[in-house]
């Protein structure tokens, strides 16, 4: 999975929640060493049991016909390799929020 498959694929994902119309809404904010970007939906919301095995890192089941299960964890497991995260929140449909680190650049010697 590339990083930019990352957002591709909640966004995929909520809209084939709600396959009879909704609204997707997406926020972001960063300061100096962490970007945030929230991403909700109104569908159905993911069920328990999926939030709980994201959380604790273990494969996730597909709710979706022909689904896999892969999508959520190759997602973890690329915001884990770069220093991300991925959380859920249930509510009127799902929240999801992705948290980076901000790369800053190191002066080398050269530039002094």
């Amino acid at each position: 999975m590339q990083d930019h498959e990352t957002l591709d694929n909640l966004v995929k994902n909520a809209v084939e929640a709600m396959p009879s119309g909704g609204s997707i809404r997406l926020d972001w904010a960063a300061d100096e060493y962490l970007a945030a970007i929230e991403l909700a939906d109104d569908g159905p919301g993911l069920p328990v049991e999926v939030v709980r095995a994201l959380v604790s890192g273990e494969r996730i089941r597909s709710t979706k016909p022909g689904g896999n299960g892969l999508g959520l964890l190759g997602v973890q497991s690329l915001l884990s390799r770069v220093g991300g995260n991925l959380t859920a929140q249930r509510s009127s449909g799902t929240t999801w929020l992705i948290t980076l680190p901000i790369a800053t650049a190191v002066a080398s010697e050269d530039d002094e």
